[in-house]
């Protein structure tokens, strides 16, 4: 959508009710292949990204980013309906990921961040060596020493 489209539809929108938006959402998701819906999840996934770059790059758009999250709420709502994931559990894994960045403050707080137990030397500090708790988006990350602390059990 043209961004000063969107920025005048903003300004005028009608008030939609929870009940319209899941209709509409119910509707396009009978209509639409649910290998199209994965597709455009992901296509708006990346849009939100290259916004979220070009605001680390001092190019942002603050309109930009805020459509993009709209049409990734939308497209989350699609996966949620097509896995059959219901608020509940939604909630409950929002919290259980809250915690764990809770937990990760207070050790900040406490001097020992990010819990590392290989320390300051890690190149993967914070980032993905399973030495310092955290995970990788890649599940291949490797301490320095060539130790390899994904497979290990904890």
């Amino acid at each position: 959508m043209d961004r000063e489209e969107f920025k005048k539809k903003i300004e005028n929108h009608t008030v939609m009710t929870d009940d319209m938006m899941s209709n509409i959402q119910a509707l396009h998701l009978k209509n639409t292949k649910k290998s199209e819906i994965y597709i455009v999840a992901m296509e708006e996934l990346s849009e939100l990204q290259k916004e979220i770059s070009k605001e680390l790059r001092g190019q942002g758009d603050r309109d930009g980013i805020l459509e993009e999250l709209a049409d990734v709420m939308i497209v989350c709502g699609n996966i949620m309906n097509l896995q059959k994931i219901t608020d509940a559990e939604l909630r409950a894994a929002t919290a259980v990921k809250l915690d764990r960045i809770l937990s990760k403050l207070v050790e900040k707080e406490n001097g020992n961040e990010g819990g590392c137990k290989m320390g300051s030397d890690c190149l993967h500090y914070g980032i993905g060596c399973r030495s310092c708790g955290n995970s990788s988006s890649y599940g291949e990350v490797y301490h320095e020493s060539g130790e390899d602390t994904f497979s290990k059990p904890d």
